[in-house]
């Protein structure tokens, strides 16, 4: 039989968080199967396979030739889509009025429209972020933003993932613009270190157990978690649904009992999720706003108001960034009176206005 990853086995490594592994699997990017057990899983060869292609960029250096297959209008964007001759397809966003501006609504079918549209398209790349106005700001945030980030702002690149890797992305030298993390213990070191601006808070949040629907092994309080044979999922040390879930165990006095429950330790909270909707495990601990999105597969249960450690979420700006306004400008709507809407509706906590 081949060799298989599991599905976090494999987002780990091909160093992508486990949402990104689900997306490219709905987009036919990675195949991803289930095994005997009923487990999402990815065959060694599929991995090498992924591993060995590499990932598609939209590198301003490049200069690509190619035909245009699509050109999408949405709202105040306009998507070009291309088959180039070396690298996979590339795609360029850009700002509806530019495209429109410059005559990019001719029918593709034209060869005249075609070679226009390919000329605006390298032109877009080309051009640094600041000057062409086209290209999206790239904002790396903790997997508990996954679902209300691109309800604030449509238009950025997202990556989710756990805040420590994010982190240590940054530091050696990842290109973001925006960083957002689910604990200001991250947030402060880079500041401290001077790879980010002054971090903003921005949002708080709780913890609760997750359970499937079925509640199969009949989990009612937190202190059920010590029922032996229990089958918990929590997040690891390093990230902060892991450092929270630490605390709270430890000041509900539980830690030693739990843990030997523990049958696996996540590297994001949406491994966590991912695996009690599935029915692979008993229970996990997560944030309060990660059960909206499983609503209908699992059931919340809440944790002791007075054991609850403080959730802080902070946002800043990457100090290299080469579109600061921009990156800016995301940050103000992260905290602006619509952002906090949009976040209290999902479930998060506010932090008091200064």
């Amino acid at each position: 039989m081949a060799r298989t990853y599991t599905a976090g086995e494999a987002a780990r490594a091909l160093g992508i968080s486990l949402d990104t592994l689900r997306r490219w699997d709905r987009q036919g990017r990675i195949r991803v199967q289930r095994d005997a057990a009923n487990r999402r899983v990815v065959t060694a060869r599929e991995v090498e396979r992924v591993r060995g292609g590499g990932r598609p960029t939209l590198s301003a250096r490049n200069r690509l030739e190619g035909v245009v297959r699509e050109v999408k209008i949405d709202g105040l964007l306009a998507e070009v889509e291309l088959d180039v001759t070396k690298g996979g397809r590339l795609e360029s966003r850009s700002r509806r009025r530019h495209v429109r501006d410059r005559g990019c609504q001719g029918d593709l079918g034209d060869g005249r429209a075609m070679r226009r549209l390919l000329g605006i398209a390298l032109v877009a790349l080309a051009l640094p972020a600041s000057v062409s106005g086209g290209t999206p700001i790239t904002v790396f945030a903790a997997a508990s933003l996954t679902d209300v980030f691109p309800r604030i702002a449509s238009s950025p690149r997202y990556s989710f993932a756990g805040s420590d890797q994010l982190a240590l992305q940054i530091r050696q030298g990842a290109p973001a613009d925006v960083y957002a993390a689910a604990s200001p213990k991250y947030t402060q070191l880079l500041y401290r270190d001077g790879f980010v601006l002054k971090p903003v808070a921005f949002a708080t949040n709780k913890l609760i157990i997750l359970v499937p629907q079925s509640n199969p092994a009949n989990i009612n309080s937190v202190y059920d978690l010590r029922r032996a044979g229990t089958k918990l999922v929590i997040g690891d040390r390093a990230v902060p649904i892991g450092t929270y879930t630490q605390q709270i165990l430890d000041t509900l006095g539980i830690t030693a009992d739990v843990m030997k429950n523990v049958v696996s330790q996540e590297t994001d909270v949406k491994g966590i999720v991912t695996k009690v909707a599935l029915g692979e495990a008993d229970a996990g601990l997560v944030y309060r706003t990660d059960a909206k999105p499983v609503a209908s597969q699992t059931r919340s249960i809440a944790l002791p108001d007075w054991a609850q450690p403080p959730i802080r979420y902070e946002v800043a700006v990457v100090k290299a960034s080469p579109n600061l306004a921009a990156a800016r400008a995301f940050v103000k709507q992260a905290v602006s009176k619509r952002g906090r809407l949009l976040l209290a509706k999902a479930g998060f906590g506010l932090p008091k206005k200064k």
